[in-house]
């Protein structure tokens, strides 16, 4: 298992243990207590997390099996959010807010877990811009669309790493994107209601422009 806990003098540190919770192992030594956003990859060789805070925010990741600490270089303003494991662990996908000409902007980026080939795919005009990949680990979907008076996201975009050209998936409003707890469902919301989508093939919501038709199991009102 892999968790985060306060150590001895109340700092936040990873941790790891066999699932009984002995054989405790502390993976970091943060000397403050700004560690934020700890996530395993899937295959369990890697781990990240962000540090310090919200307006400095850098990507690190360690490997389990050595212990060395890689830092993810990131884009210069240091803002560098939501990094998201791919599911077949070989990329991290995250958004790195820009500031320019009066607008916050985010890169939409991929890289490797050491830190490799850190690559701009797409831009989105929001901040803090969420992002989530498909199961088969060659797309990223994104939001977009902020207004100039509420911030929220209107528009869901999906990008083919091997292809980075932009798709316009959704239109809404106060959307957010996640991968379903079973890798073959994409949830979004407005104001008025809840959809879960089921996608044939483990595709997900990215497959649209492939052609594959998407079925609405659940429909929730709100």
């Amino acid at each position: 298992m892999l968790y985060v806990r306060e150590d001895t003098a109340g700092i936040r540190q990873i941790y790891r243990s066999n699932i009984y919770g002995s054989n405790e192992k502390q993976i970091t030594n943060m000397d403050s207590n700004s560690l934020s956003n700890a996530r395993l990859s899937p295959d369990g060789s890697f781990v990240l997390y962000t540090w310090p805070g919200a307006s400095i925010s850098m990507i690190y990741t360690i490997e389990l099996r050595s212990g060395k600490t890689y830092g993810i270089p990131g884009w210069p303003e240091g803002k560098n959010y939501n990094p998201v494991w791919s599911p077949d662990s070989t990329k991290i996908a995250y958004s790195a807010t820009h500031y320019s000409n009066g607008r916050y902007y985010s890169l939409i980026r991929s890289v490797s877990p050491r830190g490799e080939s850190d690559t701009t795919l797409a831009a989105s005009n929001g901040f803090f811009t969420p992002v989530t990949w498909s199961p088969d680990s060659r797309r990223i979907a994104y939001l977009s669309g902020c207004g100039d008076i509420d911030y929220t996201y209107k528009q869901m975009w999906s990008i083919d790493i091997t292809k980075p050209v932009p798709i316009n998936m959704l239109y809404d409003t106060n959307l957010y994107t996640s991968s379903g707890p079973l890798d073959d469902r994409i949830f979004y919301m407005n104001s008025l209601q809840f959809i879960t989508l089921l996608l044939y093939q483990k595709v997900t919501l990215y497959s649209l422009w492939d052609k594959i038709f998407l079925q609405v199991v659940q429909y929730i009102y709100i």
